[in-house]
């Protein structure tokens, strides 16, 4: 839960975005370095919505087989790190053990975040649509 005060926020607008980090996964394997994913979905999700918003909160889904700890806490420290750095909560998140799904030692990500937009006048989903027929 996320309580947003509507009296510092006049008009709020909600904006988000969901993103995942794609091959960069395959690099961090085969470095054994994982704190860097975390960062980047933060970040992917944040230059997504860079519409002079103000990032709220993100969390985030982990899918694994079966992950070490350490591994498990490296992303977690990215992910907060580059909360930290873009002025949004880390709220939580799911994470999901699939033993046989995935290769031993390996995962995928997805992330979320949630922004706020004070400009009353932005378009809607409906008018971007018939502004690109």
């Amino acid at each position: 839960m996320f309580a947003l005060d509507t009296k510092k926020f006049r008009q709020p607008v909600l904006v988000s975005s969901v993103d995942g980090v794609g091959t960069k996964l395959k690099i961090a394997f085969a470095m054994g370095r994982h704190d860097t994913v975390g960062q980047d979905l933060v970040n992917h999700c944040v230059n997504d919505i860079a519409v002079s918003a103000r990032n709220l909160f993100s969390f985030g889904l982990h899918r694994d087989g079966t992950v070490a700890a350490a591994c498990f806490t490296e992303l977690i420290s990215g992910f907060a790190r580059a909360c930290a750095d873009n002025h949004c909560a880390l709220i939580g998140g799911e994470t999901a053990q699939m033993p046989g799904f995935y290769r031993e030692g390996e995962y995928d990500l997805s992330g979320r975040l949630s922004a706020w937009w004070k400009n009353p006048g932005c378009w809607t989903g409906v008018e971007s649509s018939r502004a690109m027929r």
